[in-house]
């Protein structure tokens, strides 16, 4: 995955609270925000297991002016 920054949780972890594209279980991608207290992943309609996610990607900012 040259040219990106996706970090691999075994070595580090969002904030708590921060929305970030991960790879879940090896197989999909989806937007899911870290929950330090209950050491999970937060998606709209999914909640995943810390195991389940092994990398990770912060969303980029919000474009300005739109």
């Amino acid at each position: 995955m040259q040219g990106t920054n996706w970090v691999k949780t075994a070595n580090e972890l969002p904030e708590d609270g921060q929305w970030c594209v991960v790879y879940v279980d090896s197989v999909m991608l989806d937007v899911a925000c870290y929950d330090d207290n209950m050491r999970c992943w937060q998606g709209d309609n999914f909640s995943y297991n810390h195991e389940s996610i092994s990398y990770w990607l912060a969303l980029p900012p919000m474009p300005e002016g739109e």
